[in-house]
């Protein structure tokens, strides 16, 4: 891995953190009411636009290929800089990997305070630098602004076969969901802010595991419908596919991978600022046979959230011996496809 040295400096940016990562997204009714009745525009040649809610744009090229891109930019979750910005990176990246894209290349976008000295601007820099080269791409510009709140994030660039687009919209009845890892960062985060308690080593390794594994892995099989659990949460995620894809997903609540701790977090009343309107919107939408502290955990917006893949069920097992055999050891089958006769959401 190719790294760039940064200055000895080591800032802390916890003055700055307020609703750090995806839980500063705007919730899913107002980015609604945003983009609604908007669709994409001639003669961009958009295979996938805004009309499809999908993770990414889709824009065709000659032959048989597409140009995925994406963009995307958080606050800072973490104290450290280089932190900030490999998580910020990965968090991008990952809308390419969840269209069955490669990364190739990226922009960044960067806000900072006066507040926030030039070597820590840096950092978050070489933070993003050193993931992108992890995944194969490279950094070749972007746009820095002065900002009273600091942000950060990268719009990024990939290629995808026209004929292996994974969309929300092709789940089929009796596929398997998978999970590829674990929720819970939003309330260990919140945790983390608040002072009840540091960020384990279990998250740390869900906010720096970029997705290219998981996406390796799935490419090898039959993918049907895919995403990234993001700052809507699982449960808005899971009716994102079931509602493209004119299905209901059943949710096995005792599969779903969870960070240790995040229930009794939960519980104990831990939440993010995006917590409770990303239940409102998903409650008209679901049915719940069983209630419990872990089911508030569909709510926890997720920062550089892993994939929800819906694949055949034949070969669900052999997905997740695959995921967990390059170090994904939390993928699970987390529910199943059925034919929708009310609510998009069980469980």
């Amino acid at each position: 891995m190719t790294t760039i040295a940064g200055p000895a400096h080591s800032g802390d940016l916890s003055r700055f953190m307020t609703a750090g990562g995806c839980a500063a997204k705007v919730d899913s009714v107002t980015l609604e009411a945003i983009l609604g009745g908007f669709t994409s525009p001639g003669p961009v040649d958009a295979v996938v636009g805004l009309e499809s809610r999908d993770d990414a744009a889709v824009v065709a090229l000659p032959g048989m290929n597409g140009m995925v891109t994406t963009v995307d930019v958080i606050p800072p979750p973490v104290a450290d800089p280089r932190e900030w910005g490999w998580i910020a990176a990965s968090n991008a990246i990952s809308d390419v990997y969840a269209m069955g894209g490669q990364p190739l290349w990226a922009l960044s976008i960067l806000g900072i305070p006066r507040a926030m000295s030039g070597d820590d601007a840096r950092r978050v820099v070489l933070g993003a630098f050193d993931c992108l080269t992890e995944c194969g791409a490279g950094l070749v510009g972007g746009h820095t602004i002065r900002s009273d709140a600091p942000f950060f994030g990268l719009a990024v660039h990939g290629t995808v076969s026209l004929g292996n687009i994974w969309r929300k919209s092709g789940a089929l009845v009796g596929d398997a969901v998978i999970l590829t890892r674990p929720i819970g960062v939003g309330v260990a985060l919140s945790a983390a802010r608040s002072g009840l308690r540091g960020i384990g080593d279990e998250t740390w390794r869900c906010l720096k595991t970029t997705n290219a594994v998981a996406a390796e892995v799935l490419r090898g099989f039959p993918v049907h419908a895919a995403t990234d659990v993001t700052g809507f949460g699982l449960a808005n995620q899971v009716i994102d596919v079931a509602k493209s894809s004119a299905v209901a997903i059943h949710l096995d609540l005792g599969a779903v991978p969870e960070l240790e701790g995040a229930e009794e977090l939960a519980a104990d009343g831990v939440a993010t600022s995006l917590t409770a309107a990303n239940r409102r919107a998903a409650e008209p939408n679901l049915r719940a046979e069983t209630w419990g502290r872990r089911a508030d955990l569909l709510f926890d917006p997720q920062t550089n959230g892993g994939l929800l893949a819906a694949v055949p069920a034949e070969c669900a097992a052999d997905i997740v011996i695959a995921l967990r055999r390059r170090g994904l050891g939390d993928a699970a089958v987390i529910g199943r496809v059925h034919e929708c006769e009310g609510p998009r959401l069980v469980y």
